[in-house]
């Protein structure tokens, strides 16, 4: 029987049968992350069970279920201003938990990036609601990226991971409960470890960290505004961006995520 653990660590490229849960967990090697933190809940448990599938003196980051999900966000937030790529997970609801602090991330200057990775429920399989936290996202300036199978998860964290670095900032990968659990063939690629740095880059200086006043909020918003512009320019040339012709010159259909598989 294969090894999970084994299999998330192989450093040569390789393709796997794998959900998307697992999938994601490649990403976050591959990508660098440094810290996950997480609060349990569906439909994104699976990434923490094949987070624990690596031993954890071979796991190349540091992993954490927090004991609520703004507690795991703060920690990811903690690390990130401190120069670490970092990565919360949690359920659809579990974003209300941590609202108070995902509302002001956007505004910072998160050194390492961050992404987050929200399992959104559609159909309420194992919630109390259907929340699409898109709208959540669009309040606090924070883009999302939405895949619509496995290898998608896998690709677009790691685009997602570059882009957060470059522009220090929070991105989302949306996950929803068939996309975690949907199974496909996906082809990673190489991975090296990497010692990790353990200097201090974390300076008051950076930036500001209390938006209190409107002394220190408008600069702090005109930021996440550019960095909202420079995703946008990116996303329209998206290699996500795919076109479906089929002929039909009066009508046209955009959509997003898993919907188009759904017949």
């Amino acid at each position: 029987m294969k090894s999970l653990g084994e299999m998330l660590l192989r450093k040569e490229p390789f393709s796997e049968i794998v959900m998307g849960d697992t999938a994601i967990v490649r990403a976050m090697i591959e990508a660098g992350v440094r810290v996950a933190t997480s609060y349990p809940g569906s439909p994104t448990p699976e990434i923490a069970e094949a987070i624990a599938s690596v031993p954890f003196d071979q796991r190349p980051f540091y992993f954490e279920f927090s004991t609520n999900e703004k507690v795991a966000l703060e920690v990811a937030f903690g690390a990130s201003i401190n120069g670490h790529l970092s990565c919360p997970f949690f359920k659809s609801v579990g974003l209300n938990v941590a609202a108070d602090s995902f509302v002001q991330l956007s505004m910072m200057d998160l050194l390492g990036g961050m992404v987050i990775v929200l399992g959104d429920d559609p159909g309420a399989n194992s919630s109390q609601n259907e929340q699409d936290n898109r709208h959540l996202a669009r309040l606090a300036y924070v883009p999302v990226f939405e895949p619509a199978t496995p290898k998608e998860a896998y690709e677009m964290f790691l685009e997602a991971a570059d882009l957060a670095k470059k522009h220090h900032m929070p991105i989302i990968v949306r996950l929803t409960t068939h996309v975690c659990h949907a199974k496909e063939k996906v082809g990673f690629g190489h991975w090296e470890p990497r010692p990790l740095d353990k200097t201090s880059c974390f300076d008051p200086k950076t930036g500001c960290y209390i938006p209190l006043t409107a002394a220190t909020v408008y600069p702090m918003k005109r930021r996440a505004l550019q960095n909202i512009d420079a995703v946008k320019k990116y996303a329209e040339d998206s290699p996500f961006n795919t076109t479906v012709d089929n002929s039909n010159k009066e009508r046209g259909i955009i959509t997003i995520g898993a919907c188009p598989f759904y017949r």
